[in-house]
């Protein structure tokens, strides 16, 4: 019975500490060593292993990313990318090449697409302030630029525009390339 109850608290503790399956490895080390020097019979010792260890691997799978491609936005629109929010449902007609990559635990997405038609956005999107820090995640073209210039006001006197837009996107996009970048975190 002792065993049992030091069993529960122990799953308890973890699933707090867990808290939707966030990185719990160096947690559960530490619990299994209070756990051990808690005067804990070596059967109950090896059933809090097994469950510590079984829920670890479960914590360890659950964190949603998903990345995804598609060759132009009319096909991202049939996977419902845009209902999901996954994709900005105002990209221009003529965009292409979309990378798509969602973090669901974090609730947060972001994009790389190509497209000639800046002007589209400005119809969803007005300029971003110049103090707006710019998301670290992003395509290598882009992220390259971004280790030096992480606000509007820096990626604007490197030729970039940079837009806040519905639905809490926010769009970087470099027009003599045809690159877009957007991301939106919605945590």
């Amino acid at each position: 019975m002792r065993n049992c109850l030091q069993l529960q608290v122990a799953f308890l503790a973890l699933a707090i500490v867990c808290d939707g399956c966030k990185e719990i490895k160096e947690e559960h080390f530490r619990n299994l060593e209070v756990a051990r020097t808690s005067h804990m019979t070596e059967k109950g010792w090896l059933q809090l292993q097994v469950a510590f260890l079984a829920l670890a691997i479960v914590c360890d799978g659950c964190k949603e990313i998903k990345e995804e491609h598609f060759r132009n936005l009319e096909v991202a629109r049939t996977s419902h990318m845009t209902e999901k929010g996954w994709v900005p449902a105002f990209l221009p007609q003529d965009t292409r090449n979309l990378s798509v990559l969602g973090d669901l635990d974090a609730g947060s997405v972001y994009g790389t697409y190509s497209s000639s038609d800046i002007a589209a956005l400005r119809k969803h999107c007005a300029n971003a302030d110049d103090s707006l820090h710019i998301p670290g995640y992003g395509p290598d073209w882009f992220r390259n630029t971004l280790k030096e210039d992480d606000t509007a006001a820096a990626l604007r006197r490197n030729g970039y525009d940079v837009f806040q837009c519905e639905g809490g996107f926010g769009i970087v996009a470099l027009g003599a390339r045809q690159f877009g970048y957007y991301w939106s975190v919605r945590r």
